[in-house]
């Protein structure tokens, strides 16, 4: 469980960082995409100036007056001067007066303005830019590392799961070794018990043995004192006479 719980953080780590890449790759794209939209038209009204509307105001021409009319419609130029304007460049050059150059004057400050507009746009925008591009670059130095690491993370899973079906392996071997050593041990069971009935037996003995050795042997007791009887007189004067009258046998030479 925890192997397969390892790796599938690892993979959630590595989904997790390639969406954040792709979410950062997203914003960089819809960014750029709208800091080169404010490059064209800063370079639209350029053209515009340095081209067609310059020309207009030196001549009359309908083609160039409409494309002029397209860009500043385009910009969101005042309508009312919008309008002015192009009354004023349907007429020959000769033919403007005052007002025309009022209207023209106050065009020129519109494309000035707009441009000044879309400079700040675009100076606000590089740094933006640059941090969407380091933002970028995070994210994939960062989802290739995931990517690495989901790699290294299956290869250690792989290698965990085959030292767990190793250690099963042994465990199912060992087990069956124990079974089967089961009778050898109750045997030697029965051995340890009979020993140590025999081992208790021989300490009694022992332990006898030496209290016997401990002792010592007392002193045998004192002879009690024996009482002489009286002998008789005649007795013993008899005996005398005798001793005195004896003849002691003389052997035959």
């Amino acid at each position: 469980y925890t192997r397969n719980l390892r790796g599938t953080f690892c993979n959630v780590l590595n989904l997790v960082s390639q969406a954040a890449l792709q979410a950062a790759e997203a914003e960089q794209k819809s960014g750029d995409e709208a800091h080169t939209a404010a490059a064209e038209r800063k370079k639209t009204l350029e053209q515009a100036i340095g081209g067609d509307y310059d020309v207009i105001k030196q001549t009359t021409d309908v083609k160039l007056l409409k494309a002029v009319m397209k860009v500043v419609q385009g910009f969101g130029f005042d309508s009312a001067l919008v309008s002015y304007a192009e009354e004023t460049f349907g007429k020959p050059a000769g033919e403007r007066g005052t007002f025309d150059g009022l209207v023209v004057r106050e065009l020129d400050q519109a494309f000035k303005a707009a441009i000044e507009e879309v400079d700040a746009e675009l100076s606000q925008g590089e740094p933006e830019k640059a941090a969407r591009a380091a933002q970028v670059d995070a994210a994939r130095a960062d989802a290739i590392a995931r990517a690495e690491a989901e790699e290294t993370c299956k290869g250690e899973v792989s290698a965990a799961q085959a030292a767990f079906s190793e250690a099963q392996a042994i465990k199912k071997s060992a087990e069956k070794s124990l079974k089967d050593f089961a009778p050898e041990m109750k045997r030697v069971a029965s051995e340890l018990v009979s020993a140590k009935k025999d081992l208790r037996s021989r300490e009694s003995i022992l332990a006898s043995f030496l209290a016997l050795r401990e002792r010592t042997t007392p002193p045998p007791p004192e002879p009690e004192p024996v009482e002489e009887e009286p002998v008789a007189k005649g007795a013993e004067a008899g005996g005398a006479v005798a001793e005195e009258t004896a003849v002691p046998e003389v052997v035959a030479q």
